[in-house]
């Protein structure tokens, strides 16, 4: 495999996001999480969890609650409504106004089909949910102060709620409060504040409040059962597992304490449960606040401040932490040119590697009225940039003027209409003279770039009734002169398009791919799939290959049971034998001319050895590595990285390696509770 040779990038600075809230859906195997930018993500749990789609909201309103009714997702916030999103064209399905004020909490009975939503001024509104609509039933009781959360009882007959000094319970049919349920106070003037809660099947409320105490009350008998002071400070979240045997709490001390139910022995006829809840382990997973807890069968996911979402289990002891920036796609690399395009959510930057290696920012490109980036991309001659938001795409025309560091970019004005309204997914084609565009509508448009700046529409692969494609499209490889055009949905349909006509479709598998390329020769395409499975595709043959073949059953079992998801593939431009696969801290090198390892082999691996001219600060942009393999092994990996975002082939030998240093990272986050350490004052 020869000698190649690192370029490190440290220079992406991405604003950590916190996570707002979390769910999980056990009917689609998702976990739905909100984080402080307004955007909702779904992560798919089912095999490695990968980040599945995005929507983001174009309004500046913050996203306070969010709740699953089987396959259906509904969000509330501050903008005072209750909306159920479109998970197929990432779009606003439905939406309906509460009285009054923001909607602070939303909790949905599945049994009954209702919405309860808590408000601002303290109104509970109910709302019916029907296969086709959401509809306004009536009001309960209007309360004093806001309502801060909500839960349903088994029946859907009751529903409690939490507030600054009380937790009331309500009959559904009477609209009135049976009980109000007051905490005590530690401070006489300063309030308790009801952050959290939820109800078991016996009807047992349990609270998480601004004091740090968890507290156990009758919901039936409107009685205090039991209180632990868990935390230093407020609790936010609580959370149980399906069995109701394990309870989980956490907030503004990061530290997660764990409940679990113990059967006691009780003397006479008292009513009283025969069982408690006594406190069990506790972990610190996370540095900050952790904002939101919820169960996912056996595991507790976890976010907060620190924008990770942590995956944990005790026993066995297991966590993994996955960041913010996982599958963000918010790099494309020049090769041609020697240009970075690195894209935040408002603006893109650009970063130029002169023939000495000397790296320079030469451009920032802020987005149209300051809309959030869905996704972006620049020709590999760097002459064309496209950015999408939601609902407009920009085309640009983009030149460094010669013999000087300055630069031109020229808004392109003859874009199609069809493509004016945003985007999901941008490709060029590897010559730059085209740009595939995929709609939310799962079309395809294709244009051709001309060099006097005009833009022609060529093509549009209408997918008619959803055919070959029936999901949210976020992978797609355009070869040279759009001979083959390939596609990938979030349901694991991939299909090929030869010179725009229909050509094949890979066989669907029973999980997502997340990363997928086209060999430099334009004979095969390489898919990597959430459980890694890793397959080969002969273009022209419409069939595997037989490395794909002989991989799929000696894939190492130590890179199949690995913990992150494929984040990128690389082909070697030189040697299509070679392909270059990448996650959030490895690097595998796979040579399809040598031995296969056995399934329980350990993967050989490779050390890093730094030139003798390169930089000794790890953030300079021209630091290099050079790699040797020697042994006649097809998997060989490489672990030099924390958070590796981006993985590129500069020229024969060279390679961009895109990192975000933790560290970096968490110093732009706000500090966390203060901790009392011995002898420091």
């Amino acid at each position: 495999m020869g000698t190649y040779e690192f370029k490190k990038f440290s220079y992406y600075l991405p604003q950590p996001k916190a996570i707002h809230c979390l769910a999980f859906s056990s009917s689609l195997s998702k976990v739905a999480l909100t984080r402080s930018d307004n955007t909702v993500e779904l992560w798919d749990v089912k095999h490695t969890p990968h980040l599945d789609r995005v929507f983001m909201k174009e309004d500046e309103e913050s996203i306070e609650s969010v709740a699953w009714c089987g396959e259906r997702l509904f969000i509330s916030g501050m903008t005072g409504s209750v909306i159920e999103l479109d998970l197929l064209n990432l779009s606003i399905k439905h939406e309906i106004a509460v009285t009054s004020g923001s909607c602070w909490c939303i909790d949905i009975c599945k049994k009954n089909m209702l919405i309860a939503a808590g408000t601002e001024d303290g109104f509970i509104n109910i709302i019916n949910i029907y296969d086709d609509s959401i509809v306004f039933q009536k009001l309960l009781d209007k309360q004093e102060g806001r309502v801060l959360c909500i839960a349903w009882e088994k029946t859907g007959q009751f529903l409690a709620t939490g507030s600054v000094d009380a937790v009331r319970v309500w009959n559904l049919n009477t609209g009135h409060a049976i009980h109000k349920l007051t905490p005590s106070r530690v401070e006489m003037n300063k309030p308790t504040v009801i952050w959290c809660l939820t109800i078991t099947t016996d009807f047992t409320i349990i609270t998480g409040d601004s004091r740090g105490r968890l507290t156990f009350w009758d919901g039936n008998k409107g009685l205090q059962l039991d209180t632990h002071q868990s935390h230093k400070a407020d609790i936010l979240s609580i959370c149980l597992n399906r069995e109701e045997t394990k309870l989980y709490c956490a907030g503004v001390d990061p530290l997660i304490a764990s409940f679990e139910k113990v059967n006691v022995r009780r003397t006479g006829t008292s009513s009283v449960a025969d069982y408690k809840w006594v406190k069990s382990i506790q972990r610190v997973i996370h540095d900050h606040d952790v904002r939101a807890l919820t169960m996912c069968d056996d595991k507790l996911f976890s976010g907060g401040v620190d924008c990770y979402l942590a995956s944990s289990s005790y026993p066995p002891k297991v966590l993994i932490k996955y960041s913010q920036m996982l599958q963000s796609r918010r790099l494309c690399l020049a090769y041609e040119a020697r240009i970075l395009l690195v894209s935040y959510y408002e603006h893109l930057e650009l970063w130029h590697w002169s023939n000495q290696s000397t790296l320079n920012h030469i451009a920032m490109i802020k987005s149209y009225k300051n809309k959030g980036i869905r996704c972006s991309s620049i020709s590999p001659d760097a002459s064309w940039v496209v950015y999408s938001s939601e609902s407009i795409l920009r085309l640009l025309r983009f030149s460094i003027i010669k013999d000087t560091t300055k630069t031109e970019i020229k808004r392109v004005t003859g874009v199609p209409g069809r493509l004016r309204s945003g985007a999901v997914c941008l490709c060029f084609s590897e010559d730059s003279k085209y740009l595939a565009v995929a709609d939310k509508s799962r079309h395809i448009n294709v244009v051709e770039l001309r060099p006097d700046e005009s833009v022609h529409m060529v093509d549009v692969l209408n997918n008619i009734e959803n055919e070959y494609l029936h999901d949210v499209i976020h992978l797609m490889c355009v070869t040279k002169s759009c001979e083959y055009i390939v596609v990938a949905d979030r349901s694991s349909n991939i299909a090929v398009w030869k010179e725009f006509q229909y050509h094949c479709s890979l066989p669907k598998y029973h999980c997502a791919p997340t990363a997928m390329a086209v060999s430099s020769d334009q004979k095969y395409v390489v898919v990597s799939y959430a459980d890694h499975k890793i397959v080969e595709f002969n273009l022209s043959k419409k069939r595997y290959t037989s490395f794909s073949r002989k991989l799929d059953h000696n894939l190492p079992k130590q890179w199949s049971n690995r913990q992150f998801p494929v984040e990128g593939i690389v082909y070697d431009k030189q040697n299509s034998d070679v392909i270059i696969i990448y996650d959030d801290t490895t690097i595998c090198f796979i040579d399809k001319t040598k031995k296969l390892p056995e399934k329980n082999c350990k993967i050989p691996r490779l050390d890093a050895v730094k030139s003798p001219d390169s930089s000794d600060t790890s953030e300079s942009s021209n630091s290099q590595f050079s790699l040797s393999r020697g042994d006649n092994i097809a998997f060989h990996v490489l672990k030099e990285f924390k958070h590796l975002v981006y993985l590129n082939i500069f020229s024969e030998n060279e390679l961009l390696a895109v990192e975000v240093n933790p560290d970096t990272f968490m110093k732009k986050l706000p500090p966390g509770l203060p901790k009392k350490r011995y002898g420091v004052m």
